[in-house]
């Protein structure tokens, strides 16, 4: 009865090992792994861009103007400025507001890019096996037969 006991577990281990993952010197790794880290880069530069240009834009036309040098800061708040300016778009053509509605846009949707990219980029990689794992081992001794659950490094 012993030895029946000691061929069911060695094959139940062989089976388990034959439909166990390869190791990761066998995985291919995906060379579209890397989601996270394009879009936030994407998203900054979105963003970086469109404030700057939005605040050299309104500084240039203002001071050109002579006209309510004042507001000038109004440029240069990220995110919020072109809502500002479109609350207080006194003087503005309707060119202006459409570049103001789209300079906010822009802006918005970069920093949503830059936020997105970032939490995927801090998700572990599905293409990378972790660095430790639990595994499930048959084993079999002179008089019990079972599964044990181990740390494999």
């Amino acid at each position: 009865m012993n030895r029946l006991v000691i061929v069911i577990a060695l094959a139940a281990a062989t089976s388990l090992h034959a439909i166990a993952p390869a190791p990761a010197s066998a995985q291919l790794a995906d060379p579209n792994h890397e989601v996270g880290e394009p879009l936030w880069v994407a998203g900054l530069a979105v963003l970086g861009t469109t404030y700057v240009l939005t605040g050299a834009t309104v500084t240039t036309l203002r001071m050109l103007a002579s006209a309510r040098e004042d507001r000038i800061w109004q440029g240069w708040v990220p995110l919020v400025g072109p809502l500002i300016m479109l609350g207080d778009r006194a003087g503005f053509d309707d060119t202006q507001v459409a570049l103001t509605v789209v300079s906010a846009a822009l802006q918005w949707l970069g920093l949503g890019a830059l936020v997105v990219g970032a939490v995927l980029d801090g998700q572990p990689d599905p293409a990378r096996p972790a660095s430790s794992s639990l595994v499930l081992w048959p084993w079999a001794g002179a008089d019990r037969v079972g599964l044990d659950l181990r740390l494999q490094l």
